[in-house]
C-alpha cells in the first residue's frame, strides 16, 4: 500500500507529497507500528528480527520523516 501511495505522488512537488503522506501513509504506518510493537514481546530479545522491528518503528522512518 505504501508503495502505491509513493507511485501516485512521485512526480508531485514536495509540499503535495508531504500532504498526501500525512493523510494517506501515516495511518498505515501507525497501524504497522502498533502491530510490530505488539510482536516484540513474542520474539526472543536477542533475535535479529527484534533489531529490525525496532529500526522499522522509529519515528525517523515514519512518513512525516520523509521528504
Amino acid at each position: 500500500m505504501l508503495y502505491g501511495i509513493e507511485k501516485q505522488i512521485w512526480k508531485k512537488p514536495p509540499d503535495i507529497k508531504r500532504q498526501v503522506r500525512q493523510t494517506k501513509a501515516r495511518p498505515l504506518f501507525e497501524a504497522l507500528q502498533a502491530r510490530l510493537s505488539a510482536q516484540l514481546n513474542k520474539i526472543p530479545a536477542k533475535s535479529a528480527v527484534v533489531g529490525a522491528i525496532r529500526y522499522g518503528i522509529t519515528p525517523s522512518c515514519a512518513p512525516g520523516g520523509l521528504s
